[in-house]
């Protein structure tokens, strides 16, 4: 049963979802992650849900006997300290906005940077534009991953010209509306993979690719450099962020604009959950 269980979530989370990691990266901020990642990503005859926090601690210990098994085989020098998981994780820390324009602000400097050393230069370009697009669409780390050319347009609607992205979610394939900056950001990518090409990247190619084209697995690691670099690294109550922050970014300041039901069906959520998780910001309709 227990090896059943790890083949599940786990799994999925620490070889799909994280990159296939190596296992003496795992810490408790990427354990941390686990939590937030499980709690809105399990899924029960097409329906999400939350597992309760015995579900995780179980999954928790399990983790700490592979680590503890990972110590005496000397496959890691030191086995880390994990915190169990309680519902303060259902989240994790969002950026406030001050610390948004710190972050896209020290962005621009942490590439320019590298300007000298291409594959760092590239490496950071690459991750400057994945915060930039998570941000401002509120896509999930796999669904992002997963993103095609192909998959973007740009719709013509009684609001003007807006960008659509289709997603591969839990739930199946939805749209996505994009932030209207959002455009500038794709096309600065299109750009660049234009001229390292040579052409137009195909649309069957992925958005987040390396330079041979293969899909990059998994960002944490820059995106660990670049928020140190920004001084942005914990919240005000020295909680960990992660790339999941940038999910939480975006629903806070887009409840602050419009309705709950456009985030949560934007984001591929139900209102609930966007209630239990958000319920402390207003939108402007509410506050009217």
């Amino acid at each position: 049963a227990d090896i059943v269980r790890m083949r599940n979530y786990p799994a999925q989370f620490f070889v799909e979802h994280a990159g296939d990691v190596e296992i003496d990266t795992i810490d408790d901020a990427l354990i941390q992650d686990f939590y937030v990642w499980r709690r809105q990503n399990t899924f029960t005859h097409g329906k999400q849900v939350i597992p309760n926090d015995g579900t995780l601690r179980k999954e928790m210990n399990l983790l700490c006997s592979l680590l503890k098994y990972a110590h005496r085989k000397k496959l890691i020098t030191d086995i880390p300290a994990l915190t169990p998981p309680k519902h303060e994780d259902a989240r994790r820390p969002a950026f406030t906005e001050t610390e948004w324009k710190k972050l896209y602000s020290a962005a621009r400097k942490w590439v320019k940077s590298a300007n000298t050393h291409q594959p760092v230069h590239r490496d950071r370009f690459y991750c400057q534009h994945y915060v930039l697009i998570l941000v401002n669409s509120g896509i999930r780390v796999g669904e992002a991953r997963d993103l095609r050319w192909g998959n973007i347009r740009t719709l013509n609607t009684p609001d003007g010209a807006e960008i659509v992205a289709t997603v591969k979610g839990k739930t199946g394939e939805r749209d996505v509306v994009m932030n209207p900056n959002t455009r500038r950001y794709l096309q600065r990518l299109y750009d660049w993979r234009t001229s390292e090409l040579g052409r137009a990247p195909d649309a069957a190619e992925y958005l987040f690719c390396h330079k041979d084209g293969r899909q990059i697995g998994s960002l944490r690691k820059s995106f660990d450099s670049l928020i140190d670099f920004a001084g942005v690294a914990y919240s005000s109550k020295g909680e960990k962020r992660s790339i999941y922050s940038l999910r939480h970014t975006y629903a806070t300041f887009r409840l602050e604009e419009v309705s709950v039901y456009f985030v949560a069906k934007n984001m591929g959520t139900s209102v609930a959950m966007i209630e239990r998780f958000y319920g402390q910001t207003r939108t402007k309709e509410q506050a009217q």
